[in-house]
């Protein structure tokens, strides 16, 4: 049985004014005993947001992050929820997080917009077997460039496509994709496009990671740090808007930017629900 403290539900990367907006994270605070793993999986497939952020009792702000069906070596929607949450209970602008044996560090500007800060560097590779990744994203005859693989603490395949259009019409195998991402430990694929943007905006984007229980991801900050690490040298020190959600008729919002060895990323956070026990 889990000592909960307290729980609060927040929508991360959604647009200013609009709380409905983003993508959903339980934060959960533990008191008490250090948790089992069981006792943590099945709180979060009880609360059945995209991803439960736990924050485990002790001195060091220490967390864990769950899909509703398997743990995640690290969220970053999760990690900025957890971050705000923390914040706002310290009364303090900032505060560190650790989750395995890597620190980052979340700053809440006000009451909504954080970034998170991560030390670097990122990892990056070129797909060996594109085919089989494009095939079970669909975009077999849509995609541009080479298939990479890019990591700021969770790995994505990075797959550009060339259109606005064609990034709306994909249509995954979501089984093949998931089995291939067991196969490469790589936490799905982050799909975007340069064309058809708002503007102000560089890139739309689609989020899809099947094995980790989401079908398609409504906004992730790995990946949006990952594809801005992986661009780095284009980008040459600004940030990176990118909108994603075009498949759930959405465009949620994120901003990535590459400082040196620092990755940073972030967005708005809005809190929905909480619970006080």
């Amino acid at each position: 049985m889990l000592d909960v403290r307290d729980a609060t539900t927040a929508n991360v990367f959604g647009h200013p004014g609009d709380a409905a907006t983003g993508n959903p994270a339980t934060v959960v605070w533990l008191a008490g005993e250090p948790p089992r793993d069981d006792a943590l999986a099945a709180e979060a497939a009880r609360r059945g947001t995209p991803v439960t952020v736990f924050i485990l009792p002790g001195e060091v702000t220490r967390v864990r992050f769950f899909t509703p069906v398997r743990e995640l070596p690290f969220c970053g929607h999760g990690a900025l929820a957890a971050g705000a949450v923390a914040c706002q209970r310290a009364g303090t602008a900032a505060v560190p997080l650790r989750f395995g044996d890597q620190e980052i560090r979340v700053e809440l500007d006000g009451d909504s917009i954080a970034t998170l800060t991560m030390a670097g560097p990122g990892t990056e590779w070129r797909e060996p077997e594109p085919a089989a990744v494009l095939a079970a994203l669909g975009a077999v005859d849509v995609a541009v460039g080479e298939i990479n693989v890019a990591s700021v603490g969770s790995p994505k395949w990075l797959v550009e496509v060339r259109d606005l259009a064609a990034l709306r019409a994909l249509v995954p195998d979501y089984n093949t994709l998931a089995d291939l991402s067991r196969a490469e430990g790589i936490n799905g694929a982050y799909v975007y496009t340069r064309s058809g943007v708002p503007v102000g905006v560089d890139m739309l984007a689609r989020g899809f990671n099947p094995q980790g229980g989401v079908k398609e991801d409504a906004a992730t900050g790995a990946a949006a740090g990952a594809l801005a690490w992986r661009l780095r040298d284009q980008l040459a020190g600004r940030q990176l808007v990118l909108e994603q959600g075009v498949g759930l008729a959405e465009r949620n919002r994120l901003v990535a930017r590459i400082e040196g060895d620092r990755i940073y990323f972030g967005g708005c956070v809005a809190f929905s629900k909480q619970e006080v026990v």
